[in-house]
């Protein structure tokens, strides 16, 4: 797939391009840019995708396609680059809140699945967890009717997860290591493309954190270096950036080995320099504050800590 995405993407652009100029044809658009969703996701190229969804939901009346199908999906990717390409933003929420209507409307329980699990994203983001578990649960709830593995180990990962935020590590803990224990589907990148992650490498780094509030400090690093490693070879940028973010440099923090955390902090902020991946640019630069502070080498003024901290409570990380 990434070969012919290679070669098509220029093509792509044109017939985009066209679509929504002056001469163009926004009905084809809009189906055009609802198509390209999984190279946008394969790709990690939201902020790209992220300008032509934009385009064709603002197209969709004109179009005569609003309330269909090409607009769920449309709404349901443009709140996940959205997060990820321009940081949370209350765009997010409605672009979610408006796709998981119509995906309840046309019955479509897989797009239920995914839209649920790209809200609890949302709002375990902003750390709330009353959300993130309720969300979990309505996800265990669809899948019920679902023989599908893929959507059953993603409601168990959302519960394990929100279980942490929550404090109940010992539950979190038996969730995801019983998850970690399945074989994975030959297709795995049906994860990514799905979920806009891959499911296996989150739920091994975040056991990673968990190990350590356990008091199992060579367990942990050991997760989170095999969740880095196994981002790595899966080649998939938002994925990676998150592993090296969450499984690599906070953890390496944790332990203080400071060395790794520089090392960790600074391939995050080259994949996401490439890649256009804003919220993981500013963690990558912070990770690299913080290590200077604790070396003692750091020539940060105090009123520029104070702006970056604004700058992330605007943003509404939690």
């Amino acid at each position: 797939m990434s070969t012919v995405c290679a070669i098509e993407i220029g093509n792509l652009r044109a017939a985009l391009g066209w679509a929504f100029g002056p001469t163009g044809d926004p009905a084809v658009g809009v189906r055009l840019a609802a198509a390209a969703v999984p190279l946008w996701i394969s790709t990690s190229m939201l902020a790209e995708g992220d300008r032509w969804m934009e385009k064709a939901v603002q197209s969709l009346d004109v179009a005569g396609l609003r309330g269909s199908r090409w607009e769920m999906v449309l709404q349901a990717t443009l709140g996940v680059s959205l997060q990820f390409a321009k940081a949370v933003t209350a765009a997010a929420r409605e672009a979610l809140s408006r796709a998981l209507e119509l995906a309840e409307r046309l019955g479509d329980a897989d797009y239920q699945l995914r839209i649920i699990h790209n809200l609890w994203v949302y709002h375990l983001r902003l750390g709330e967890v009353r959300d993130t578990l309720a969300l979990a649960q309505r996800a265990e709830a669809v899948v019920l009717s679902a023989a599908d593995p893929v959507a059953t180990t993603t409601a168990d990962r959302m519960l394990g997860i929100s279980l942490h935020y929550a404090g109940e590590h010992a539950s979190a803990r038996i969730r995801l290591e019983r998850l970690l224990q399945l074989r994975p589907p030959p297709a795995r990148r049906s994860y990514i493309l799905r979920f806009g992650f891959d499911q296996l490498v989150v739920a091994r780094y975040v056991l990673a954190h968990i190990l350590w509030v356990q008091g199992l400090p060579d367990q942990a690093v050991r997760a989170g270096r095999l969740a880095v490693e196994e981002a790595r070879k899966l080649q998939h940028p938002l994925t990676l950036c998150s592993a090296l973010a969450w499984g690599g440099a906070a953890l390496s923090l944790r332990i203080g080995d400071l060395a790794a955390a520089q090392e960790l902090s600074a391939e995050l902020l080259e994949q996401a320099e490439r890649h256009s991946l804003e919220d993981y640019h500013a963690y990558a630069l912070a990770l690299q504050d913080i290590v200077a502070l604790r070396r003692g080498t750091s020539h940060t003024l105090i009123q520029e800590i104070r702006a970056a901290l604004d700058r992330w409570r605007a943003s509404h990380w939690h």
